[in-house]
């Protein structure tokens, strides 16, 4: 049996999508620079994926070059807890 506490965050694709656009990167684009596979990152967009690992989650936030990481979240006003924990 695994452990229950992996390591993920609820991510917002509409946001991911308007960062996305916002930075003129196709999602094969931004797959690249982060180093996953387009179809993950259509699957995010269009809410197939509701949440992330913390590396995937770092990955885009890097990738998009966001200053606040909670414009990412699908929950943004999480406890400080979430907060912390997504880096």
């Amino acid at each position: 049996m695994t452990s229950s506490t992996s390591s993920t965050i609820a991510i917002n694709g509409y946001a991911l999508r308007w960062g996305r656009k916002l930075m003129n990167l196709t999602p094969a684009a931004l797959a690249d620079l982060i180093g996953r596979d387009r179809t993950y990152i259509v699957k995010i967009e269009r809410g197939a994926v509701t949440q992330v690992s913390t590396e995937t989650f770092d990955r885009l936030v890097e990738g998009l070059a966001l200053e606040d990481r909670r414009a990412l979240m699908a929950f943004p006003h999480a406890s400080e807890v979430e907060l912390a924990n997504a880096g």
